[in-house]
């Protein structure tokens, strides 16, 4: 069964794409298939390009909820055991790190740039 939800998921999602729904800067909202309690969430997927300059706004202890208020909804999510929301900008992506798993209170976040080099900027030491 879990075969058939994931066959169904990834055909919306090529359907999509065939589509051009990702040339259009159209917010994707997420897709849930529940069926006796199994769920499958391909979380959503937000097509901007911001700057880190549009990020010079975050303090330490921030919620995500706050984050999104200024900055918009967040791109998406990346990670694997720990999961951390992200931001798609024009050097690469922004990753925000919580200091608890309901992002509730950011401790700092990294830029991972397209050539391989990553910045992590304690909002301690931020300007």
């Amino acid at each position: 069964m879990k075969q058939i939800k994931f066959l169904v998921v990834a055909f919306v999602l090529l359907c999509l794409c065939i589509s051009g729904c990702e040339q259009s800067n159209i917010l994707l909202d997420a897709i849930i298939m529940e069926n006796g309690g199994d769920e499958i969430v391909i979380d959503s997927y937000v097509d901007r390009i911001l700057t880190e300059d549009d990020f010079s706004f975050l303090e330490k202890g921030m919620s995500l909820e706050e984050i999104e208020v200024v900055a918009g909804k967040k791109s998406g999510t990346v990670g694997s055991g720990l999961i951390s929301p992200y931001y798609k900008i024009d050097v690469g992506i922004l990753v925000l790190i919580f200091n608890s798993p309901d992002s509730e209170n950011l401790a700092h976040f990294i830029i991972e740039y397209y050539d391989g080099n990553e910045k992590k900027v304690d909002l301690d030491d931020a300007p």
